[in-house]
């Protein structure tokens, strides 16, 4: 093992082959064991493989608010078992869920990159979203075709029907979006006009065809600040290049919407067609919207829960009636209660100031600034489905987030053309 490690090292960076091997992996969704994806191993692996290196660097404040935060939980469960009766012994994952994301972030933060690996990586991240951008797109006519057998809702790679993560990657679309965007508006990708056109215009349309809310609601909200940041304080306000191409993305986007619902052949107006899956994306009456009762429920019966009983620490994910709430407060709450609620705020809003000095001093507040909307968009994403507990719903971001403080510590960091 020690020769093989040491082979290794000479021909590759570890480090890159872990990261580019959970990249490519984790739309995949096949189940090994429950809800453990080929993924989840890769990271737990890659986690090990950091613990036993020599090249190691820790926040200890950042590691001791989480270690506070999964005591907590543990703690919740523990409360649990003294007063209630197990529900499902299923749901002890959900503490393994909550540890992911921190496990992923901590690997790649402290991971010993050079800076050319780090924008290769971009570039490979880059690729895994086009790939997920044809997917959404053709995955309509090959299931109508039967090239596929899947949802009427568009699903990442292999998931089994009826099952569907529709949300999830209107999600990922949005939080793309609003990426690109900056990036583009800013300088940071020097695409030319018609290929930064094409891709948000393909993105928009994919967001769409998952006829999924989620993205175009998380997407308008965080292009406010969007709009502050490149516009530097003065909103709305664009460069004539900007008009012309948001003028146009608009009118191919509308254009292109008309005539989908306008083609009159089976596969747009089938039951569960692209024409039923538009109209649901564009559908906000929700008092009438089953799956926002639905949500407006498990909420309800997340705060009763918890402040009808030990409201500080909540009852543990082994003695809760529910598992999924569909949003990441109620989950958080009942799973940690108040306490870690209030801890897991306080972290996010540590590494948030943390970041921002350490931004101005590398002159790259450019990169602290796309940093602050992409985590915008997220967790709004995040208060109508717990997406960071999915693998799916959780890589990529946590890859951004961890890049973008990587690359904040870099003096003057410029991203080479992708």
């Amino acid at each position: 093992m020690k020769y093989l490690n040491i082979y290794l090292k000479k021909k590759y960076n570890i480090d890159f082959v872990f990261i580019t091997g959970i990249l490519f992996l984790f739309p995949i969704n096949i189940s090994l064991v429950g809800s453990v994806r080929p993924v989840d191993i890769l990271i737990l692996l890659f986690f090990m493989y950091r613990i036993f290196s020599k090249n190691k660097y820790y926040n200890k404040d950042a590691i001791f608010l989480v270690l506070v935060f999964l005591v907590l939980m543990i703690l919740s469960i523990l409360f649990g078992l003294f007063f209630r009766s197990i529900t499902s012994l299923g749901y002890i994952f959900f503490l393994v869920k909550y540890s992911m994301p921190f496990i992923l972030f901590f690997s790649i933060k402290n991971s010993d990159l050079t800076e050319n690996e780090l924008r290769r990586l971009v570039y490979i991240f880059g690729v895994v979203y086009l790939l997920m951008l044809s997917w959404t797109i053709l995955y309509q006519p090959l299931r109508f075709l039967g090239f596929i057998k899947g949802s009427w809702r568009t699903a990442f790679p292999f998931t089994k029907p009826p099952e569907s993560d529709a949300h999830m990657l209107s999600a990922y679309f949005s939080f793309h979006i609003i990426l690109m965007i900056f990036a583009w508006r800013k300088g940071i990708l020097n695409w030319k006009v018609w290929r930064f056109f094409l891709i948000i215009s393909l993105s928009l349309m994919a967001m769409l065809i998952t006829g999924s809310r989620n993205g175009i609601l998380s997407l308008l909200v965080a292009y406010i600040p969007l709009e502050y940041y490149c516009s530097s304080g003065k909103m709305f306000t664009y460069k004539k290049k900007e008009l012309v191409v948001f003028f146009l993305m608009l009118i191919v986007s509308l254009g292109g919407l008309y005539l989908l619902l306008r083609i009159n052949n089976q596969l747009f107006t089938e039951r569960f067609g692209i024409k039923d899956l538009v109209s649901r994306a564009f559908s906000f009456n929700f008092s009438h919207d089953l799956s926002v009762n639905g949500r407006q429920d498990k909420l309800q019966y997340a705060i009763s829960e918890v402040f009808n009983g030990p409201s500080l620490i909540g009852i543990g994910a082994l003695t809760s009636k529910m598992g999924w709430f569909d949003g990441i407060i109620p989950s958080v709450l009942v799973n940690s209660g108040v306490l870690g609620f209030l801890v897991l705020s306080i972290l996010i809003f540590f590494v948030l100031i943390k970041n921002r000095k350490k931004a101005i001093l590398n002159d790259n507040k450019v990169y602290y600034q796309i940093y602050l909307l992409v985590i915008v968009d997220y967790i709004i994403s995040n208060l109508a489905t717990e997406f960071i507990l999915v693998t799916r719903g959780m890589v990529f971001s946590i890859f951004v987030f961890a890049m973008i403080e990587k690359i904040i510590n870099i003096k003057s960091f410029k991203l080479a053309d992708i």
